[in-house]
């Protein structure tokens, strides 16, 4: 809806007729693929207020795969995602975005925590020693990251427009909110075991969110 009233806006505003009868055009092909009507952009109220989620993981220290989880997360909903930690307490991960980007992506985070957690415990024994174990969940999240990457670009090649609307929205509220927000020096994951690594990969090509 937001993006058929930028172009509605930008057909009574233009001086050019041909761009005029492009942006309607447009506007009456997003409608019909959605099923709306002119009185559903009436009633709408834009919601595209920021709101925060988020956990507790169960380390003190985040892992180095549980940043390419967030990363992935905030990735796949066009989310910010940040950390508060108390000296001595398990960090929260938490994440600003436009409802309901920001609640799904949070749910998102949870089961592939978990998710990641039952599957390095049931592939093989050897996933009980922590690098092979590190290393398969860093290549499982690299090669759903590769996947996911490749079904958005198709999915919202003509949604971008949007995206930029809710990352302005989302920079916004995070200048007001955290105006001493500190970022963070995120290390770059180590492949200390390269079997373990490209078999998480594969699976992580196969796997579905």
């Amino acid at each position: 809806i937001e993006r058929v009233k930028k172009l509605l806006n930008l057909s009574e505003g233009t001086s050019s007729a041909e761009e005029a009868e492009t942006a309607v055009t447009m506007a009456q092909q997003i409608l019909s693929k959605y099923n709306l009507s002119i009185k559903d952009l009436n009633e709408y109220k834009e919601k595209a207020e920021c709101t925060e989620r988020g956990c507790r993981i169960r380390t003190k220290v985040i892992p180095s795969w549980v940043n390419t989880l967030m990363s992935l997360c905030q990735y796949m909903y066009d989310t910010r995602c940040l950390v508060s930690q108390i000296k001595g307490e398990r960090p929260t991960v938490f994440f600003i975005g436009v409802e309901p980007n920001t609640t799904i992506c949070l749910n998102t985070f949870i089961t592939l925590y978990k998710a990641l957690d039952e599957m390095t415990l049931v592939e093989h024994p050897s996933f009980y020693v922590a690098e092979r174990k590190t290393s398969w969940r860093e290549g499982f999240l690299v090669g759903l990251f590769a996947k996911v990457k490749e079904q958005k670009e198709a999915a919202l090649a003509e949604e971008r427009s949007l995206v930029v609307v809710q990352k302005d929205k989302i920079n916004q509220y995070i200048k007001e909110q955290y105006q001493n927000l500190r970022e963070r020096n995120v290390p770059r994951p180590e492949m200390k075991d390269a079997v373990a690594y490209q078999e998480g990969y594969m699976r992580g090509k196969e796997y579905n969110v």
